[in-house]
């Protein structure tokens, strides 16, 4: 088992209204217990104006990787674009990324004292799937009791304990990012060549043509010249 990391890179998946606190690509920063611990909220993946790029810019916020991914989903208000999440996820940085997801349901105080694991009992077989696929791994977050730091210890316990058993898979995910930032390296390099061979191949075919053209208006000069002084000599030897 690997050591406990001293700082934490987490990443929030979920719907917009799951309990984060902003839509948008947003890292924060914080200190607890000592631990320096980086959140970045993603931007709504299944909204109208999600973008790839700006998704991008989310996982450099967290470079060289994010050691979990926490899947919002709400009590008591799942629907299909929470139940995707997870299949985004390991679609995005492949099956093992399940290993890193840790269940987060928010709005716990929906619960109104209903033991949580009645509320699984009554879920849907979405929600006990997905628990299954991650291992049971899962936390209760109560938004309306956020200044509450004994849930936000635990939680945080709860993923030091997965980022101990599933390291390997953070450093896989890290390499394979740093790999894909290599590979955009020397694609751009590779643009950037093609570009400036265009330009040099146009530029010298423009300053061929531009020799033809003068040399071409030589030419003509000189042409004219020579038909003069053919008719000069021919008007002589008339007179003569």
């Amino acid at each position: 088992r690997a050591s406990i990391p001293m700082g934490l890179r987490l990443v929030l998946i979920g719907k917009s209204g799951s309990g984060k606190t902003n839509t948008s690509c947003e890292k924060v920063c914080k200190t607890v217990e000592g631990r320096h611990v980086a959140v970045v909220n993603t931007p709504p993946l299944f909204d109208e104006s999600f973008n790839f790029e700006e998704l991008s810019r989310c996982f450099s916020l967290l470079a060289p990787g994010p050691h979990a991914f926490l899947l919002l989903l709400p009590i008591g208000n799942i629907n299909k674009e929470d139940k995707d999440s997870l299949e985004l996820i390991k679609k995005m940085f492949g099956k093992k990324a399940a290993d890193l997801v840790m269940v987060v349901f928010t709005k716990g105080d929906q619960l109104e004292g209903q033991p949580f694991e009645n509320y699984i009992k009554e879920c849907d077989s979405f929600i006990k799937d997905t628990l299954k696929e991650c291992q049971d791994r899962c936390h209760v977050f109560n938004n309306k009791d956020e200044t509450n730091r004994t849930q936000v210890l635990e939680l945080l316990s709860k993923i030091d304990k997965m980022v101990q058993t599933n390291c390997g898979i953070t450093r896989e995910m890290s390499e394979m990012e740093r790999k894909e930032e290599k590979t955009k390296l020397q694609h751009e390099r590779t643009v950037k060549e093609l570009k400036n061979q265009i330009e040099l191949r146009d530029r010298l075919l423009k300053e061929k043509t531009s020799a033809s053209t003068r040399n071409g208006r030589r030419g003509g000069e000189s042409r004219r010249r020579r038909n003069k002084l053919v008719i000069s000599l021919d008007k002589r030897c008339i007179c003569n």
